[in-house]
């Protein structure tokens, strides 16, 4: 067979199993596999190796992130391009570990660069951890319940070691180099034992000690026919349709999507304060339900002093003179007070809700029409929680984008979050698709952190999730609608939740130390061949 041919046949199936192995409910396995035939590929090409690799990771995220072109194309453009360009990085590594030292040490290299660059991506201003390896095993939950230890980098981690395990075996076949039985039975090891520890962890049971009854709404309101258009309280006519016949006197939560309330609600004494359609709100609620907090997405504004405001940030009210913020936050409405707790997202969408580094990014408005669309800012809090005075109980609201966070997800757990509401506005992108893999990082989130985690999405899919990641109830019907469940409060503080991504932190400190030496060693190399000559 001629060698461009199964180049082609290679190049096709990475591709083929990157995809299916991310988007495949049944086949999530495949990506243990997925880099074998990339690396046998990228060894054993003489030119363009680099853009081979390039090629597939860009077929492979463009799939996978397609739903955003619906939305913003240039967006889905630019993340398809230096995503895929940044784990580009790890195989130049690689190649110099091969050819510097040996195999062993360019794994390791190769490796410890990865999940330096998917930590990183969650840290920088452009933070796009969609496509966290980790991620992909979602689908799975049977088999990573030790991500209670290890948080969605342990999965990473997993999948890039398997690889190269089983890729050192194809290797050592295709240099015709000798290899004993040890090395298939630590590659074996490797691939199960994971699996096996994790089927025991999933015997032991949820703890069932404090019920509490949740209401999650469902509401599909059309962002671009409806939710957009008609007035705030007929919006919040809609969601009561749903809410009112599924809430009883035991209900204690209910839980609306991202951005639900609409209109101008001004943060003030780090409350906010009752207003016309909040008490509308509270007051119909609270005749049927007389302790339940309703928890909710709502725009809010604040005054900012002109001698603290960041500009790039600010809007300018011309009628009374003051600079403000805009937030997209969440609100507890507490039947019992007319002063309301809040807290603000602080994960925004990069480019559609923020622009991140302002000073560089700003002077591309003109050029990228969707820069900064909202421009919202945040106040920086460490996971502000809510708390249901009436049954003692803490819970948290993540807002859409921040769900995929792990490790800030860990902040709301740390501050006594009991339980985890999740709201969510997926009603841009109409793709259940995407929806389902959204609804995969409540999955995710549920295992990190042992908490039930309760969903509420606008279009996309609404769910109740237990602490092992098993889907207790889901809608994704395009109607309002709600699910109603009893869910479990839980206090204990897993080991992730205790140490968050330290996987990642100590990633980036090996390779850091790596390359230090080596520049190191490069120069003393130098130096001593000069003093020689």
């Amino acid at each position: 067979m001629k060698k461009n041919k199964i180049q082609g046949i290679l190049l096709l199936t990475a591709v083929f199993l990157f995809i299916v192995g991310w988007l495949s409910v049944y086949f999530s396995f495949l990506l243990l596999f997925a880099f074998i035939p990339l690396l046998v590929l990228f060894e054993n090409t003489s030119k363009g190796k680099l853009l081979i690799v390039y090629i597939v990771f860009i077929l492979w995220h463009s799939t996978t992130i397609f739903w955003i072109y619906k939305i913003n194309e240039e967006a889905f453009i630019a993340i398809s391009l230096i995503n895929s360009l940044f784990f580009l990085t790890p195989f130049v590594l690689y190649k110099y570990g091969v050819r510097k030292y040996n195999y062993l040490t360019a794994s390791f290299l190769f490796i410890v660069s990865w999940v330096s660059i998917e930590f990183l991506h969650h840290k920088w201003g452009f933070a796009f951890p969609y496509m966290t390896l980790g991620n992909g095993l979602a689908d799975i939950p049977r088999f990573i319940q030790w991500y209670e230890y290890t948080g969605v980098l342990g999965g990473s981690l997993w999948i890039l070691a398997a690889n190269f395990f089983l890729y050192g075996i194809v290797r050592k076949y295709r240099n015709k180099e000798k290899f004993s039985k040890v090395i298939v039975v630590e590659a074996l090891i490797v691939i199960f034992l994971p699996m096996v520890i994790s089927i025991a962890i999933n015997t032991k049971s949820i703890n069932k000690k404090k019920s509490v009854e949740v209401v999650s709404v469902h509401t599909n309101a059309d962002c671009y026919n409806f939710k957009y258009k008609v007035s705030p309280k007929k919006l919040v006519n809609h969601y009561l349709d749903a809410i009112l016949p599924n809430i009883t006197e035991n209900t204690s939560f209910i839980i609306l999507p991202e951005t639900a309330i609409k209109g101008r609600y001004w943060i003030g004494r780090n409350k906010v304060k009752e207003s016309g359609l909040l008490k509308y709100i509270k007051d119909t609620i609270k005749f049927k339900s007389p302790n339940v907090n309703l928890i909710s997405g709502i725009f809010l504004n604040q005054v900012v002093n002109e001698k603290d405001k960041i500009a790039a940030y600010a809007h300018f009210n011309k009628k009374y003179k003051r600079s403000f913020y805009k937030y997209n936050g969440a609100i507890n409405i507490d039947p019992n007070t007319s002063f309301f707790e809040y807290r603000t997202k602080q994960k925004l969408v990069p480019m559609e809700e923020s622009t991140p580094y302002p000073s560089i990014m700003s002077g591309l408005k003109g050029v990228v029409k969707s820069l900064g669309n909202f421009n919202f800012y945040y106040e920086k809090e460490d996971g502000k929680v809510f708390y249901n005075k009436s049954i003692d109980t803490k819970a948290s609201m993540l807002i859409c984008y921040e769900s995929l966070f792990g490790e800030e997800t860990t902040k709301h757990t740390k501050n006594g979050a009991e339980v985890l509401f999740v709201g969510l506005n997926e009603g841009w992108y109409k793709n259940l698709k995407a929806a389902s893999h959204f609804n995969n990082f409540g999955v995710l989130r549920a295992i990190e952190n042992r908490r039930y985690v309760v969903r509420s999405s606008n279009d996309g899919i609404s769910s109740i999730i237990d602490p092992k990641g098993t889907l207790v109830k889901q809608t994704s019907e395009f109607k309002p609608s709600a699910l109603k469940a009893t869910v479990f409060a839980n206090k204990t503080i897993t080991f992730y939740v205790k140490y968050g991504d330290y996987i990642g932190r100590l990633s980036v400190i090996v390779l850091g130390i790596l390359i230090i030496y080596n520049l190191v060693f490069k120069l003393f190399i130098k130096v001593k061949s000069l003093k020689k000559s």
